[in-house]
Formats: structure tokens, sequence, C-alpha cells
């Protein structure tokens, strides 16, 4: 059980009484690319008019009730955009809010973690319609830490940040086990693109590559099943992390970065304006992005994200695929600063779980159980 402040506890109550609707248990048999009729690994450009009709009624009505209506691939930092502004990459910083030793094998795996995750959407895109990017150059580009001595064998050519924020956690769950820190490391902002996207001839100090898209953000004390995703970053304990090296859980990062594409949730019930499309997800594997439904990107997803694609490419001055090669990489040197601020830090707006979900709108939450929504 999670430990949830008192206030929430009347909340809570109310909640847990929703009516649930069962759905039936995930496939989670993985695929190979033999597997997959049509997808990423087909030999041929596909288009649009390649998608079966069945996901196609299902993506128009998730486009047109969920995504369009909310307004998730509006703002012009989705992860679509990241890559195309990078030419080919993303970069990463790690916010490592934490006190557990880092080795050095440990943040080189962490990189190669990103990389998987990002391109297990990408082998999606790659060939189809315009999409110019077969595999998407993935680094972690610095780490901000609340404690340097956390990063074991430092090398030279490693990026530390040491800044800190003040860290209010009273409306965090906790994992019952580790306090939640205080502090909240952060990079410097004139490196951000988060900061800057809408600042059309924005340039970064020491040029593109030294910027960075997104934060892997670890917490010590973060509930070890939960996470959350934005166009900010992915946000897991770090104990969870640190087990996702051996692949292990992956396709819980791959969710909350499902949420950087724009894609939504589905926490309520078929047809509800938060819920799933009538008659369910199609093919068979419902969705990554129902969470507890799916442990792995489904082929209703990657077309899902395909149909995303061809939704928002030709949106006037969006993106610039006339100049979308990758940016000519140079070498990094070590940067350590020391300043604390007291600023509050902002909270994202929804926690999820695999096993339970929390979403967290103006501190009301709702409990879905694994299995059940």
């Amino acid at each position: 059980m999670f430990k949830i402040k008192k206030r929430m506890a009347a909340i809570l109550s109310a909640a847990v009484m929703t009516t649930q609707i069962a759905v039936a248990p995930p496939d989670l048999t993985m695929k190979t690319p033999s597997d997959i009729s049509v997808s990423a690994y087909a030999a041929d450009t596909l288009t649009i008019s390649d998608m079966p009709s069945d996901f196609a009624s299902a993506a128009d009505w998730i486009w047109t009730n969920r995504i369009e209506r909310e307004g998730s691939t509006t703002r012009r930092n989705t992860i679509f955009d990241m890559i195309v502004a990078g030419k080919g990459t993303i970069n990463y910083v790690v916010k490592w809010q934490s006190y557990r030793t880092v080795t050095y094998e440990q943040r080189q795996n962490f990189e190669t973690m990103l990389s998987d995750c990002i391109n297990g959407w990408n082998d999606w895109l790659a060939g189809y319609e315009n999409w110019p990017y077969d595999h998407i150059d993935v680094k972690i580009v610095g780490w901000a830490v609340i404690d340097e001595s956390s990063l074991l064998d430092l090398h030279d050519d490693e990026v530390v940040y040491t800044d800190t924020k003040y860290y209010d956690a009273q409306y965090d769950t906790s994992n019952g086990r580790d306090v939640i820190p205080d502090k909240e490391p952060f990079a410097p902002s004139e490196i951000s693109r988060f900061d800057h996207f809408a600042e059309k001839n924005y340039q970064y100090p020491g040029g593109l590559d030294k910027r960075f898209d997104m934060y892997m953000w670890a917490t010590q004390g973060f509930p070890d099943i939960g996470g959350c995703g934005g166009d900010w970053g992915q946000r897991l304990s770090d104990t969870a992390y640190l087990n996702m090296i051996d692949g292990s859980g992956i396709h819980v990062l791959e969710h909350e970065i499902g949420h950087g594409f724009g894609m939504t949730d589905f926490y309520g019930g078929e047809g509800e304006s938060d819920g799933f499309p009538p008659g369910g997800f199609p093919g068979g594997e419902n969705s990554l992005m129902m969470a507890g439904s799916a442990a792995k990107i489904t082929n209703f997803d990657g077309w899902m994200l395909r149909y995303m694609w061809t939704k928002i490419k030709n949106e006037d001055g969006r993106f610039d695929l006339a100049n979308a090669q990758p940016p000519v990489t140079t070498t990094t040197t070590t940067t350590t600063t020391t300043t604390v601020t007291t600023t509050p830090a902002i909270k994202p707006e929804r926690i999820e779980f695999t096993d339970t979900i929390v979403n967290i709108d103006e501190y009301s939450i709702t409990f879905k159980e694994n299995g059940t929504f």
C-alpha cells in the first residue's frame, strides 16, 4: 500500500468505489519482426493508406475524442518536434534526485536503455511518410545531482550539474521505505529545449549538440511501479531505473515516452471522454498506453504513432524536413556548479502506476487496479 496524505483520504475513499469495467488479460507475448504483419520492418515505404481499416477507425476516434480535444500534440515540443529539430538526435540530462550511488557502467547502460526505448517507437516511423530517420542518436549529455559523490568513478568527459532548488514532496506518494529528498537538481535553463522551444531563432550556447531535450528524472522514495511523463521527460523511481538496465520492465518507460509524443492514457471506459475507442483496441494486443493491458509497443500503438505523424507533419512552419540531417558532434568538458536556490518545484499533474494507477488532478486521486478499467 502507498502512503497517502490524510488530506486526500476522503477523495481516495470515493475514488476506490468508482465503477470498474473488466478487460481481457493482456497478451504479453513478445513479437519478433517476422511476427509483425505491417510494421517498421516493412521493406517498402508505408503511407496512411496501408493502415488496416479497423485500426484507422479506432485511431480516428482517439484523434478526435482524445488527442485533438485534449490538445496533446498542439504544443510544438513533442518528441516528434524534438527529433526533427535535433536533426535525428535526442539529448537527455539525468536528474538524479537520489543519494544512491551509480557506477560508470550503470551510467553508460542508462544511455543504452533510453536509446532502446526511443528507437522502439522510432522503428514504427522509419520508412513511413517522409519521416527522415531510420535510427535516433540518443545521448545523455549531463547529470544533475543532489550529491556529486553519488557518481562513482566520474570520468573527465562527464558533465555534472550540482545546482538544486527546494523540493516539496508533501503531495508525492512515497514507496514507504525511503524519504523523498527535499532537493531537486537541475541543469542550466539556457541549454534546455523545454525552456526555449518556442523561440524559433534561439541559439544554444556551444551549439545544438550541447542542448538537452528532456530529463530522465530518478527520484529516491518514489513508488517503484509508477511513473509520469511528458515533453519535459520521464520520471520514475531511482530503483526502477536501475532495475531496467537489464531490460526488465522497460515497457513502463516506453509508456511514459509515449506521452512525450502526445499519446494519451486510457483511464476511462469504452467510449468515455477519458477512455478507449468503442469496440476496444483492434489487433488483439490492447495498447501500451492503457496501463496494465500490454507489456510492449503493440501493432496498434505503432500505427497510432504513424497516424499522429500524418496528422501533424504538414502543419505550417512546424517541421523543417529540408534540413533534417544530423549535426556534427563535438567533444564535451566536465562542468560543475554549486548554487543552491529555494524555488518551489513544479509538480507533474499525473502519476501512473502499472499495477495501481494514481491519477492526480488538483489533488483528486482515482485508483484502478491492474487489468480493470
